[in-house]
Protein backbone atom coordinates (compact mmCIF):
# COMPACT_ATOMS: atom_id res chain seq x y z
CA UNK A 1 0.00 0.00 0.00
CA UNK A 2 1.09 3.30 -1.13
CA UNK A 3 0.00 6.63 0.87
CA UNK A 4 1.29 9.57 -0.74
CA UNK A 5 1.01 13.17 1.41
CA UNK A 6 1.95 16.52 0.07
CA UNK A 7 2.77 18.75 2.94
CA UNK A 8 4.49 22.18 2.94
CA UNK A 9 7.10 24.28 4.74
CA UNK A 10 5.68 27.04 7.21
CA UNK A 11 6.83 29.56 4.47
CA UNK A 12 4.51 28.48 1.92
CA UNK A 13 1.08 26.89 3.33
CA UNK A 14 -1.18 27.40 4.75
CA UNK A 15 -0.62 31.34 4.64
CA UNK A 16 -1.24 32.12 8.30
CA UNK A 17 1.63 30.55 9.13
CA UNK A 18 4.68 33.18 10.20
CA UNK A 19 6.77 33.86 7.34
CA UNK A 20 10.29 32.06 6.61
CA UNK A 21 12.54 34.81 8.68
CA UNK A 22 10.98 33.54 11.76
CA UNK A 23 11.43 29.94 11.32
CA UNK A 24 14.86 28.72 11.80
CA UNK A 25 15.92 25.05 9.92
CA UNK A 26 15.98 23.43 13.41
CA UNK A 27 12.70 24.77 13.73
CA UNK A 28 11.62 23.52 10.26
CA UNK A 29 13.27 20.24 10.69
CA UNK A 30 11.29 19.67 14.40
CA UNK A 31 7.94 20.64 11.83
CA UNK A 32 8.43 17.47 9.47
CA UNK A 33 9.72 15.22 11.97
CA UNK A 34 6.57 15.54 13.87
CA UNK A 35 4.83 15.55 10.64
CA UNK A 36 7.05 12.20 9.54
CA UNK A 37 5.75 10.62 12.78
CA UNK A 38 2.26 11.28 12.48
CA UNK A 39 2.18 9.96 8.64
CA UNK A 40 4.17 6.83 9.47
CA UNK A 41 2.69 5.82 13.03
CA UNK A 42 6.19 5.94 14.04
CA UNK A 43 7.65 3.59 11.00
CA UNK A 44 10.11 4.83 8.92
CA UNK A 45 8.56 6.79 5.64
CA UNK A 46 10.10 7.89 2.09
CA UNK A 47 10.55 11.58 2.18
CA UNK A 48 10.73 13.87 -1.07
CA UNK A 49 12.07 17.16 -0.67
CA UNK A 50 12.28 20.00 -3.49
CA UNK A 51 14.46 23.09 -3.92
CA UNK A 52 15.40 24.05 -0.22
CA UNK A 53 12.95 21.77 1.74
CA UNK A 54 16.49 18.88 1.15
CA UNK A 55 18.16 20.99 3.67
CA UNK A 56 14.86 20.65 5.78
CA UNK A 57 15.05 17.04 4.64
CA UNK A 58 18.53 16.32 5.54
CA UNK A 59 18.59 18.30 9.07
CA UNK A 60 15.61 16.12 10.23
CA UNK A 61 16.66 12.47 8.67
CA UNK A 62 20.05 13.85 11.00
CA UNK A 63 17.44 14.12 14.14
CA UNK A 64 15.35 11.17 13.59
CA UNK A 65 17.14 8.68 11.12
CA UNK A 66 15.26 5.92 12.49
CA UNK A 67 12.09 7.50 10.68
CA UNK A 68 13.79 8.30 7.37
CA UNK A 69 13.56 4.96 5.19
CA UNK A 70 13.99 7.01 1.82
CA UNK A 71 15.10 10.40 1.69
CA UNK A 72 14.67 11.70 -1.82
CA UNK A 73 16.43 15.15 -3.30
CA UNK A 74 13.98 16.43 -6.33
CA UNK A 75 16.04 19.63 -7.76
CA UNK A 76 16.88 19.96 -3.83
CA UNK A 77 19.94 21.56 -2.28
CA UNK A 78 21.84 18.75 -0.06
CA UNK A 79 24.47 20.21 1.88
CA UNK A 80 27.22 18.90 3.66
CA UNK A 81 26.56 18.61 7.37
CA UNK A 82 27.59 22.02 8.92
CA UNK A 83 27.50 23.76 5.55
CA UNK A 84 24.35 26.35 4.69
CA UNK A 85 22.78 25.91 1.58
CA UNK A 86 23.30 28.95 0.94
CA UNK A 87 26.35 28.57 0.72
CA UNK A 88 26.51 26.94 -2.54
CA UNK A 89 24.65 29.51 -4.47
CA UNK A 90 27.10 32.02 -3.43
CA UNK A 91 29.95 29.77 -5.15
CA UNK A 92 31.78 31.12 -8.12
CA UNK A 93 30.46 28.51 -10.53
CA UNK A 94 26.82 29.92 -9.32
CA UNK A 95 27.63 33.18 -11.11
CA UNK A 96 24.80 34.90 -12.50
CA UNK A 97 22.22 32.87 -11.13
CA UNK A 98 19.00 33.87 -10.57
CA UNK A 99 18.55 32.40 -7.18
CA UNK A 100 20.85 34.22 -5.05
CA UNK A 101 19.06 37.75 -5.08
CA UNK A 102 15.63 36.19 -4.02
CA UNK A 103 16.60 35.74 -0.85
CA UNK A 104 16.02 37.73 2.11
CA UNK A 105 16.31 37.74 5.28
CA UNK A 106 16.16 39.75 9.01
CA UNK A 107 19.03 41.85 9.71
CA UNK A 108 17.81 41.95 13.44
CA UNK A 109 18.66 38.04 13.60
Amino acid sequence: MITLQARSTRRHWPPRRPPVAEVNLDQAADLLVSQIKQLGRGRPVTVVAHSMGGTVLTRAAQQAPELVAHAVRLTAFMPASGIPAVAYIQMPENAGDLVAPLFRADPAR
